[in-house]
């Protein structure tokens, strides 16, 4: 299936829980990159901070009139909740979830996948910057 465009997500907290961010790339399908950015949370859970990536990463998306999209995570709790493999018994992350899972509802077509930490770096970056306050 063609989608509009690829979401990479990641979340970051310094400490567990700590101050958190979280980094979101959209690129589109030949790689060009249409939006970065970071967001400082507060303080989070690591998890936490993956779901508000994801949470951020997907607004971003329907915002600009994806209907269709592929996403990217090195959080395999994340990717695995999402796809319903794994089920999410922590209260607060339910919210997230709920949220998350309400958002993806806005697609016509959407894909979670999760990939090697290596292959999410820019994310990555940009969360941890998030969650030092640097952007």
């Amino acid at each position: 299936m063609q989608v509009d465009g690829i979401l990479f997500v990641d979340g970051a907290s310094l400490g567990n829980p700590g101050e958190g961010g979280c980094g979101i790339i959209l690129k589109d399908m030949e790689g060009r990159l249409i939006y970065f950015g970071g967001e400082y949370l507060g303080r989070v859970t690591n998890n936490q901070a993956e779901y508000r990536a994801l949470i951020r990463g997907l607004e971003e998306a329907y915002r600009r009139g994806w209907k269709t999209i592929l996403v990217f995570t090195d959080s395999e709790l994340l990717a695995r909740q999402i796809n319903g493999n794994y089920k999410v018994k922590d209260q607060k992350l339910q919210v997230l979830y709920e949220k998350a899972k309400a958002l993806l509802g806005r697609f016509s077509y959407w894909e979670i996948k999760h990939i090697d930490r290596e292959e999410n770096r820019e994310a990555d970056k940009l969360a941890k910057k998030a969650a030092q306050r640097k952007i």
